[in-house]
């Protein structure tokens, strides 16, 4: 099976202002509709415009696949806008907020192509949103692409010449561009977040018992990645047989038996946390014993800023940007 556009989801923070406060951790049931107005930033007011304002919202690509299949290399970017706003991306944590933010992060912005590509190319000039020597690097990788929805590739900087703030020329390595791109179709060149893997994982089995013991190779701990969240769990013995299982942030969510199979529910999305395996249980297991393991939930975290600069202009129809994920 292959994972579709349709479980992959965009949600927010938990926390959503304009100070040090804003972010933390994912809200899993704060999920952007797509197209929605308003969906991750706010208006912009005339006199905000006027006085040129930045406005930050961090923002979580979770993989919701219920097989539990693992989205990889995984790439995050934004499009350009309509109006003289603009967006960055840039790294984020699981827990960060506004308040954790130096501004030495690297961003990562777009450009739109100011002649039609050809099959082949490896030089391209851009005309930027915002200043283009603050998001091409050499080394990064960027996104090429076009409104017809085949075109679409990705490739690696190689030399980054910045001629005016908004005037930037780009090469790429290797043979060059596999499609072309029109202009006429806004061909866009855009650098690309890397975000890594995209699903949930378990870690870190600790057993402490004398002779209880877990085979979390021949029977690992399912993490899942609709139901799956970061948390420390523990697994305490009450006698040789049952256990009761507690998150450090989840609390208690019930307990199980060596005999079966253990699944807690998440009442969010009335699936399983994780799936602790009988099989993986051996040896003799006393009252009191535990063991403890870690999983994570099956997002990643990024910011994303939306930049007015002073004295820029109003535009009577709304703002967009588009906000990608690519992986494999």
């Amino acid at each position: 099976m292959a994972i579709v556009a349709a479980e992959i989801s965009l949600n927010r923070s938990s926390v959503i202002t304009n100070d040090s406060t804003n972010g933390n951790v994912v809200d899993h049931t704060a999920e952007v509709v797509d197209s929605a107005l308003n969906g991750v930033f706010p208006n912009i007011t005339p006199s905000e415009l006027v006085t040129g304002i930045n406005i930050k919202r961090k923002l979580f690509r979770c993989n919701r696949n219920a097989l539990n299949e693992i989205l990889t290399n995984t790439l995050v970017y934004n499009t350009v806008t309509p109006a003289d706003t603009y967006v960055r991306v840039f790294v984020g944590t699981d827990t960060d907020t506004q308040g954790d933010l130096t501004g030495s992060e690297d961003r990562y912005g777009s450009g739109l192509a100011t002649v039609d590509i050809s099959v082949s190319d490896t030089a391209f000039s851009l005309t930027t949103e915002g200043p283009g020597g603050d998001i091409f690097r050499i080394g990064d990788t960027v996104v090429i692409r076009d409104d017809t929805a085949s075109n679409f590739e990705t490739a690696t900087i190689a030399t980054v010449t910045v001629n005016t703030p908004t005037s930037t020329d780009i090469t790429i390595t290797g043979g060059g561009t596999v499609g072309a791109y029109t202009t006429a179709q806004n061909a866009t060149i855009s650098s690309a977040l890397p975000t890594g893997d995209i699903g949930s994982t378990s870690t870190g089995v600790v057993v402490t018992s004398t002779l209880g013991t877990y085979d979390d190779v021949g029977s690992p701990i399912t993490a899942q990645n609709v139901g799956g969240i970061n948390d420390v769990w523990t697994v305490t013995f009450t006698d040789p047989t049952n256990y009761t299982v507690a998150g450090a942030t989840t609390g208690a969510v019930g307990g199980g038996s060596i005999a079966g199979d253990f699944s807690p529910s998440n009442p969010s999305t009335a699936t399983p946390y994780f799936t602790l395996l009988a099989a993986g249980f051996g040896g003799t297991f006393a009252a009191s014993d535990t063991l403890v393991f870690t999983t994570s939930d099956s997002c990643v975290a990024f910011w994303s800023e939306l930049i007015a600069e002073a004295g820029t202009a109003g535009q009577a129809a709304p703002d967009e940007v588009n906000l990608c994920l690519y992986g494999e």
